[in-house]
């Protein structure tokens, strides 16, 4: 699922749309996607993280941080060695205010643990405090419908 992000991405870098066009599609389809899938998939974080080594996803590459932050660079013609302050500045401070996919995991990572704490189900509350080798089939079962 994130190599096809990825091929999303460059297919929007390598339109006709101008340099802000490009990022706002980004923001838009590429961004989303990626909140969508940290929400409803079990993510590796050595899949997402920036400065993660060699990993294999459907070949050698750099984790999805890394390529996603070099297609933002190349959609603002920037060198790869360009400082990411730039990137990662909010719009109303002068910058792109685009937000990295290993933040962006965090994030999301904490929002799902916090919902879980918050739960009324007995059995979601476990998940989140206890740790899922402990228990039953039944529950693991139950768990694994929800």
């Amino acid at each position: 699922m994130y190599q096809k992000c990825l091929e999303k991405l460059k297919l929007i870098t390598q339109s006709s749309l101008l340099p802000w066009q490009t990022l706002d599609a980004v923001k838009i389809f590429i961004h989303s996607k990626l909140i969508f899938y940290f929400r409803n998939y079990a993510t590796s974080a050595a899949l997402i993280r920036a400065n993660s080594d060699v990993i294999s996803l459907g070949g050698m590459q750099k984790g999805f941080d890394f390529s996603y932050r070099a297609e933002i660079r190349r959609i603002l013609k920037h060198n790869s060695s360009s400082s990411v302050d730039y990137l990662y500045t909010p719009v109303e401070l002068g910058g792109c205010g685009c937000v990295s996919a290993w933040d962006e995991y965090r994030i999301q990572s904490i929002v799902q643990l916090l919902r879980m704490l918050t739960a009324r189900d007995p059995l979601i509350i476990e998940a989140a405090n206890n740790p899922y080798t402990n228990w039953t089939p039944t529950q693991k079962h139950r768990l694994n419908s929800h």
